[in-house]
């Protein structure tokens, strides 16, 4: 439960007639703002989008096809989704004007590079399908067909997979436009609060 309050002490313990313990959070800068929009719960979902953009790279990178990770940058995505997630969650549980201020930093960054990356994978998927095409137009040897089955299916793999990567960077971004709408509120209010945390201790 979290009620804000204009001031109140960082501690107040409970009572003996079993009343709530209350601890106070964002009390030296206007951080209520940024603590409402959930940045733990958005840090957790954009620090598993990162960690997939990075585990399924690697595949991407052994193969001998040209790729989004042929110039590693399902690679430094995933780094930079996986810095502002953690920052996210650290945010929430010690909320500070430096942490959050290096929170909105990372998350612009993130944004941008995600939407170049949009297009890095788009045009991966139109060179694989060129290159297949290609394959076929060029040759004029007649092609095995449990080759071109195999091709086919391998193709379908890599578009997939850049489809996906696609996803991650819309919904990444959408989650952190969301974060650094309320970092920057939270930044650039000067109207200060503070939120009560109220925990119920066991009764004896």
């Amino acid at each position: 439960m979290e009620v804000p309050a204009p001031a109140a002490s960082p501690s107040t313990p409970a009572r003996r007639n079993g009343e709530p313990q209350t601890t106070v959070v964002g009390r030296t800068k206007p951080l209520h703002r940024f603590i409402k929009g959930e940045p733990k719960s958005i840090g957790i979902a954009v620090l598993f989008l990162g960690c997939g953009h990075f585990v399924l790279g690697i595949p991407l990178r052994m193969d001998n096809t040209e790729n989004s990770s042929t110039t590693f940058s399902t690679f430094w995505m995933g780094i930079m989704y996986i810095t502002a997630g953690l920052l996210c969650i650290f945010c929430e549980n010690k909320p500070s004007k430096k942490l959050v201020t290096a929170c909105l930093s990372v998350s612009i960054v993130s944004i941008l590079g995600g939407a170049a990356n949009f297009f890095v994978y788009i045009s991966s998927i139109v060179n694989q399908v060129l290159e297949y095409n290609g394959y076929f137009y060029f040759n004029t040897t007649e092609i095995d067909p449990e080759v071109d089955r195999w091709m086919q299916i391998h193709l379908g793999q890599i578009i997939i997979t850049e489809a996906m990567f696609m996803v991650h960077s819309v919904v990444a971004g959408i989650l952190l436009i969301v974060i650094s709408a309320f970092a920057g509120a939270a930044l650039r209010s000067t109207k200060t609060q503070a939120i009560i945390r109220m925990h119920n201790l066991p009764s004896e």
